[in-house]
């Protein structure tokens, strides 16, 4: 780009330091991401998973503790085998 079309260009923008420190800036932040993937340091961020209704988050799970004999009224409080999470609290099913 020749100077009389760079002068036009910052006249729109602004003027013509206002230009240059964009373009400056740009130049920076290009080069420190690209430093980033050169040097393997691009940090692979998961998205956490948002638990619904009344889940909640037990060992990288959603669970939910009414229900869930392995999580039952929080996590790890296990009910024993053959009984049942009912609304928070382990209960025996009645004899048939």
């Amino acid at each position: 780009m020749d100077a009389s079309r760079f002068d036009a260009l910052a006249c729109r923008l602004g003027n013509r330091r206002t230009v240059l420190a964009g373009a400056a800036l740009l130049a920076v932040t290009r080069m420190s991401h690209a430093s980033e993937g050169v040097q393997g340091r691009k940090k692979n961020r998961k998205k956490r998973k948002v638990c619904v209704l009344a889940a909640i988050r037990c060992g990288g799970k959603c669970v939910n503790p009414r229900t869930d004999a392995r999580h039952c009224g929080g996590c790890g409080n296990q009910c024993p085998d053959g009984v049942a999470c009912v609304n928070k609290v382990c209960e025996e099913s009645p004899p048939a």
